[in-house]
């Protein structure tokens, strides 16, 4: 059953999933993936995640030599995905894909992948490589270390004291740009979060990421507006409110009370950003007000930036925190049950 949102918004919502621009690959994709993943789900009907499959295939067909942007690749995602079609070949393919990335230049013991900016660590890409290589863990048990490695080295160039994360870290000047995005902060739970769930219970540097998980997502609380959003920089009330952040905080918030990371004592705070994502749909099933691409600025660029993207952050995001808190609000209730994937 799905909360407050009505069968035929979600229904519009996912089919317009079809229409958003699929680079194959670019930033944001795995979080097209989660929202075709979710669509499946909330509307029973399979031809999303086939589509999904698709788009792995397509890659996969012709991934010698790797173009641009194919570090942004949704590995984790297309691996779930070769799991359920039973494709070995995919799952060969994404190990060699590991493989690739593992050659990229290291500083500070994070990958410097990026094509047009190679000197610059993202905050977005803490939510691509670490989840991929943990969940390469279950075919070569070396990955599940440089997972963690990988995403403790990165998460501590753009952590800082306050427990939100930066959105850039320049290697050349060692500085970060100073900036607490909000969808960085999604970027980054989602990156813990999924690479905390895939590593085995008791591994070493597991119980800092949850550590670093739960900072941040107490920074950002504190920080919730009363409708329950964020501002694009989300301790800078001048710039405007931006609703991907909600939907990223209820994906993240909602599976760590369901894996038990986190209290229930949380679900204040998931309703409050729930109402916020459900206000931001369209009639016709668009997420609205979401921020377009966005690249590496000082404090008056975020705030410059554009918003109305229709996007796979921006559909995707949606419909995933959709799927999330439906799954959640049935759990506290007593008519689900808790998932470990």
């Amino acid at each position: 059953m799905l909360p407050a949102l009505n069968r035929e918004i979600v229904e519009r919502a996912a089919h317009l999933l079809f229409n958003v621009e699929w680079r194959v690959w670019y930033f944001g994709d795995n979080a097209g993936f989660w929202g075709l993943e979710a669509a499946s789900t909330l509307t029973g009907d399979d031809s999303y995640m086939c589509f999904a499959y698709g788009l792995a295939k397509a890659w996969c067909a012709r991934r010698t030599p790797p173009r641009k942007y194919d570090q942004t690749l949704p590995g984790l995602e297309c691996l779930k995905l070769a799991r359920r079609f039973s494709d070995a070949q995919l799952v060969e393919a994404l190990i060699s894909h590991a493989e690739w990335l593992s050659g990229h230049e290291r500083v500070g013991g994070t990958w410097l992948t990026d094509d047009d900016y190679p000197r610059l660590i993202w905050v977005d890409t803490l939510s691509i490589h670490p989840p991929f290589l943990a969940a390469l863990g279950e075919y070569k048990r070396e990955y599940y270390g440089v997972a963690c490695e990988l995403l403790l080295n990165h998460a501590g160039l753009l952590q800082d004291d306050t427990g939100l994360f930066c959105h850039t870290y320049n290697v050349d000047t060692a500085t970060t740009n100073g900036v607490h995005w909000g969808r960085g902060q999604g970027w980054a739970l989602m990156g813990l979060l999924e690479t905390w769930k895939r590593l085995p219970d008791g591994f070493r540097g597991r119980d800092e990421i949850a550590s670093r998980f739960r900072r941040c997502l107490k920074a950002l609380e504190a920080l919730q507006t009363p409708e329950g959003s964020w501002h694009t920089i989300v301790d800078d009330p001048e710039s405007y409110t931006e609703p991907s952040t909600a939907a990223f905080y209820v994906i993240a918030a909602s599976q760590a009370i369901t894996h038990g990371l986190i209290p229930r004592k949380h679900y204040t705070y998931v309703k409050r950003a729930w109402r916020a994502v459900e206000n931001s749909f369209s009639g016709d099933g668009r997420y609205l007000g979401v921020s377009e691409d966005t690249w590496s600025g000082d404090k008056q660029y975020y705030r410059s930036v554009p918003k109305g993207s229709f996007s796979t952050w921006s559909q995707g995001v949606a419909l995933a925190a959709t799927k999330e808190y439906t799954a959640l609000r049935g759990l506290l209730s007593g008519s689900g049950k808790a998932s470990r994937e």
